[in-house]
């Protein structure tokens, strides 16, 4: 059984998504967490609503950390035995757990009762060098006396990136940065570090839906001078170093054309929207305001992107979720829902990650 973590209340839609696809039996394990006996290959697995996965994982119980240790431990020595290349060991736990200050602790005590066993055996062992690992040993803590270990391969997606995440159980950490103009700006940081993508000096990004300017600026830091951001909103923006700022109203053509003038014959290797209109308190009006402002968002990018490039877009949870997904795989190699923990746990906003643009 692979076992999946999402983020606390999206287990319905991460079940729904692998019956849609015919991919296996999915069910609920714990909050945050689904159960799949998988009827499709590994590679596959990287669903939408998925942040991270323990492959072929075995349930483990016991009263005690070192029971807990020699459950995980038991079926991995052998195949440690075999391998001389080192490993990465990963112990953690659910996302928002109602226990979380006493399971956080029990979850590391149990990764280094294991990692202190396995020195015995003189196996080498990576902590936080998420790139240099191949194989990977997780421990997955749900309650005190109950988790699941798997010892699997990371996968290389044909969308880039790896599967697992390069990310402790799936979680993109990211520095607290004081001078940031609004909690975009760590959404921003986060959604970026997921993806992965690397902004680059010479590269250009288009900002839609900029003020205050929170996402102009992580860019703008980023490019040190040397990339060309392009932003616009119906809004005022304060001036943002190595900015080029455009103020109208996005959904007016004439807008949306000169936001081409600025471009000219340069396509933006990245495309971002966090535009969203001002709100009425009518739950279906909102969400059919907010989805027309991510289909012109969508129109630009598929309209300015070049081959390979990446699109971020920023929507709220509603009927038109799923049509917007269907199209975005039709346009991009991979998609990918993300609710960064710079966003309040009650919001219903996403992040959709959409890399490598088919053209």
């Amino acid at each position: 059984m692979h076992v999946l973590l999402t983020a606390p209340g999206f287990e319905a839609a991460l079940i729904e998504e692998i019956d849609r696809q015919d991919a296996g039996d999915a069910k609920l394990l714990a909050n945050g967490v689904v159960g799949l006996e998988a009827r499709c290959p590994p590679e596959a697995t990287d669903f939408v609503f998925a942040r991270h996965i323990l492959f072929d994982a075995a349930e483990i119980r016991g009263e005690s950390v070192s029971a807990l240790a020699d459950g995980a431990l038991f079926p991995w020595v052998p195949i440690l035995d075999a391998d001389e290349e080192p490993w990465e060991l990963l112990a953690f736990i659910p996302d928002e757990h109602l226990e979380a200050h006493v399971l956080e602790r029990r979850a590391e005590l149990v990764g280094e009762k294991i990692a202190e066993a396995l020195k015995k055996r003189r196996k080498r062992v990576l902590r936080r060098k998420v790139e240099s690992a191949r194989k990977l040993a997780q421990v997955l803590l749900v309650d005190r006396d109950r988790g699941f270990a798997s010892l699997a391969d990371r996968l290389t997606l044909p969308g880039g990136g790896v599967w697992p995440s390069a990310f402790p159980a799936g979680r993109a950490e990211i520095a607290d940065d004081w001078d940031a103009p609004s909690s975009a700006y760590r959404k921003l940081e986060e959604a970026l570090a997921w993806l992965p993508v690397k902004v680059r000096p010479k590269d250009r990004v288009v900002d839609l839906g900029a003020a205050p300017g929170g996402w102009s600026q992580y860019v703008g830091r980023m490019f040190k001078g040397k990339g060309r951001v392009i932003a616009t909103d119906i809004l005022p923006m304060g001036h943002l170093p190595g900015v080029e700022f455009l103020q109208g109203d996005f959904s007016d053509e004439a807008v949306f054309q000169a936001l081409l003038d600025l471009l000219g014959d340069q396509k933006p290797q990245l495309v971002m929207s966090d535009m969203a209109p001002n709100m009425m308190g009518i739950a279906e009006v909102d969400h059919a305001r907010s989805m027309h402002l991510v289909d012109l968002a969508v129109d630009f990018a598929e309209k300015t992107l070049p081959r390979g490039g990446d699109f971020l877009v920023k929507v709220f949870q509603g009927r038109e979720f799923l049509p917007l997904m269907q199209r975005l795989r039709t346009l991009f190699e991979s998609v990918k829902v993300r609710k960064p923990k710079a966003s309040r746990s009650r919001s219903v906003e996403l992040y959709l990650l959409a890399r490598n643009f088919r053209m």
